[in-house]
């Protein structure tokens, strides 16, 4: 299966995008190929969603409003995949008007941002809210990160990984925020990994460099040197993920994992646009909310034992999930 993956400039979009490839793979063979939206778009991305409804315009037009190269443009006129895939709300609108050129279905992780859901084979979302809904697939966020079956290791010889993200409207959070986590981290006696990412002010990340420097058994991995795709690996690795609150793609992955995971909350943040996702998660016990100024070692392990871990990998439930709602895949399936 020739699978066309649009891609934005966020890490988070492409590795869901990167999931629904990873559960195609459990049923037929992918070839995959990419096209990048880096380009700076001629008009909004608002815009570009209203004239793909419309269908007002020809494709190649639309291709050179949405700020392909020329080049691009070519390719993707002239190269047919049997399926497109993409992550976000700016890749909707390529998304689908590369589906209806070529006439091949397509798959989106996103909310839909007043498109019909129609335009898509497969919408894949966390809200429990629009389960049963026309050519929606929810459930957990795609993610290539799959369930490892582990041996309990002793406690001593555990890593540990720390998912960093950046302050949000939702979840708030600086410097003196982190001084509690930082001050544990400076004389702990376990393994841990610190993965920042995009969104990390600069300030923290310095911050944990200056923890690393106090506690070899402490590495960072800042996103600024290794670039996106290093937190999968790293998440595997693991016998525990502690994550911050704003991200739940982060908290997502861990789950995927089969791993107990905390997240670190601001409690004065805004409600977020993923709420019913996340009560979602809590009810089942896949994870552990706790309040990210007064975090300890203490309680963020006592914490992770009393999570429940899912048991199922749901690149294998999405993989079924995605066969079974679009009838065209069938062909490929080894």
């Amino acid at each position: 299966m020739r699978v066309l993956i649009i891609r934005d400039n966020r890490p988070g979009h492409f590795n869901q995008s990167e999931g629904v490839v990873k559960a195609l793979g459990v049923k037929c063979d992918v070839d995959i190929d990419f096209s990048e939206l880096h380009q700076k778009p001629w008009l909004p991305a608002r815009i570009l969603r209203w004239l793909v409804t419309e269908n007002s315009l020809p494709f190649p037009i639309m291709l050179r409003l949405a700020g392909f190269s020329r080049s691009e443009r070519l390719r993707l006129l002239e190269v047919k995949p049997n399926l497109v895939v993409s992550s976000g709300g700016n890749t909707l609108a390529i998304n689908a008007l590369v589906s209806r050129y070529h006439s091949v279905p397509n798959v989106v992780s996103s909310s839909l941002r007043g498109m019909n859901p129609e335009m898509f084979s497969a919408v894949l979302h966390v809200d429990p809210a629009l389960a049963g809904r026309k050519n929606y697939i929810v459930g957990l966020k795609p993610s290539a990160v799959e369930r490892v079956k582990r041996p309990k290791r002793p406690k001593k010889a555990r890593q540990y990984c720390l998912l960093v993200g950046g302050p949000t409207r939702y979840q708030p959070s600086s410097v003196k925020s982190w001084e509690s986590v930082a001050r544990f981290l400076s004389t702990s006696r376990l393994n841990w990994s610190i993965v920042t990412s995009r969104r990390t002010p600069k300030n923290i990340c310095e911050l944990f460099t200056d923890v690393a420097d106090a506690n070899k058994k402490v590495s960072v991995l800042d996103f600024r040197m290794t670039g996106s795709g290093i937190a999968a690996d790293i998440i595997q690795k693991s016998d525990g993920v502690i994550v911050t609150e704003d991200s739940t793609s982060m908290i997502s992955e861990g789950i995927a994992a089969g791993l107990p995971v905390v997240s670190l909350c601001v409690d004065e943040g805004a409600p977020s646009s993923d709420a019913s996702y996340i009560k979602l998660m809590r009810s089942r016990n896949w994870y552990r909310p706790i309040d990210l100024a007064t975090a300890t070692e203490e309680l963020i392990l006592a914490e992770l034992e009393l999570c429940t871990p899912t048991t199922e990998s749901h690149v294998d439930i999405l993989a079924d999930r995605l066969f079974e709602q679009i009838p065209a895949l069938k062909q490929f399936q080894r």
